[in-house]
């Protein structure tokens, strides 16, 4: 199975076509996404990191739990958490992040009854440049907390909307203003002195 979170009006933040949500449907209301960018907190070496399968759920599950608090999030009262890290695939390669059309960040469900499943996802574009952004300036979101809201189903799958935790679809992004598929520190501080969002960010498979 593979995930994507893309973005539509403001922005594009996915990449190529995943495979099946519906194959392991999440069962929550409201779902809390941490994003995170670079190096994530754990070293590839780490036996709770994605690359060792075999550690225990209960282990697994304190630990991306801790990384998550550590972060800033919290854990969903009813459904799911999950953990989004952006810079580290499912196999414990650390990356920098490009506008590439491939899965190579990780997604981290935690659910109700401590279980923990991991898939690989992408959390930013997969082209350099979108028609359906400004200035053709595709973008990805800055790492915080969301919740996500069923939104019915995209290209037959179920779909996500990604929201602030205030309910607001305006999500603060940075943008690829040169089109040259990296989005540097400089185009980072542009988007921010801008306030630039990011709209219709849906997660799907």
């Amino acid at each position: 199975m593979a995930m994507e979170i893309r973005g539509g009006y403001s922005g594009t933040c996915g990449g190529a076509r995943g495979a099946g949500l519906a194959r392991d449907r999440v069962e929550a209301e409201e779902i809390v996404v941490i994003v995170r960018v670079g190096d994530s907190d754990h070293a590839p070496e780490d036996p709770c990191c994605p690359a060792s399968p075999d550690v225990s759920d209960h282990a697994a599950y304190d630990y991306y739990r801790s990384v998550i608090e550590k972060n800033g999030g919290t854990m969903t009262r009813h459904g799911a958490t999950v953990l989004g890290i952006r810079g580290e695939s499912v196999d414990g390669y650390v990356h920098d992040t490009a506008s590439l059309p491939r899965y190579d960040d990780t997604m981290v469900v935690l659910g109700e009854d401590r279980s923990v499943r991991i898939f690989p996802m992408t959390t930013h574009p997969a082209q350099k440049t979108s028609t359906q952004a400004p200035g053709g300036a595709v973008g990805e979101i800055a790492p915080g907390s969301f919740i996500a809201r069923p939104h019915g189903l995209h290209d037959g799958l179920p779909s996500y909307h990604l929201l602030n935790p205030d309910g607001s679809g305006d999500l603060a992004g940075w943008r690829d203003y040169n089109h040259d598929g990296v989005i540097d520190a400089s185009e980072k501080a542009r988007s921010e002195a801008n306030h630039d969002t990011l709209t219709w960010i849906l997660i799907h498979g």
